[in-house]
């Protein structure tokens, strides 16, 4: 999992993801076809590579199959194969499940556009596992902080100074002013008092 670039841990706890990837394995052993499962091996014994073997059993599988399923996979969308992640279409498709995060990806989609845009409007803070680019892009960066403010922290420093993108994220969000440039802080300020005085 890629460390934030902020301190913080994301996507599930390792005790929780253990937790749902033994959940998922129940469940994949019995259905997944062509997975080759010892029964016996899976009913109770320890089993050392049993996350590889459901890697296996997943990349098996068809993109339709993926995507019906997608809510049993919980936290173990990392169990899709380099061509799964790989596979736009499929990544579209798997955008509106909330477990389904960049945070915990390798895919190099994370530089997509039309994903990002998927993303952040579920999910603003998706914006902080988009590329560099992407978190460049005004577009992008726009979506997300006109749903939740805060995330202008993750937007690049030339966004961090638009105009716009400050106005709009401290408009969500009037705490979002602390991450705006210090040319803007001081031009936006009597905004975030306004914005306060709205919410009251």
């Amino acid at each position: 999992m890629e460390a934030s670039r902020f301190g913080r841990r994301k996507g599930p706890c390792p005790k929780c993801r253990e937790t749902a990837s033994k959940c998922f394995w129940i469940f994949v052993s019995g259905v997944g076809r062509g997975g080759g499962i010892d029964p016996k091996a899976e009913s109770g014994r320890k089993m050392t590579n049993y996350y590889e073997q459901l890697r296996t059993i997943v990349a098996k599988q068809s993109d339709d199959w993926v995507v019906e399923h997608a809510p049993l996979f919980l936290y173990n969308f990392e169990l899709l194969s380099k061509s799964q992640l790989e596979n736009k279409s499929l990544l579209l498709r798997l955008c509106p499940f909330p477990e389904f995060s960049l945070s915990y990806l390798d895919t190099p989609l994370r530089g997509d556009k039309e994903v990002a845009l998927a993303l952040v409007q579920r999910t603003p803070r998706e914006l902080e596992w988009l590329s560099e680019e992407l978190r460049g892009d005004r577009e992008v960066v726009l979506e997300a902080v006109r749903r939740e403010g805060n995330c202008v922290c993750h937007a690049s420093k030339e966004l961090q100074d638009d105009g716009d993108v400050a106005t709009a994220a401290i408009a969500s969000c009037p705490d979002a002013l602390k991450y705006v440039s210090d040319r803007l802080k001081q031009k936006l300020k009597p905004a975030k008092s306004s914005a306060k005085r709205k919410q009251k």
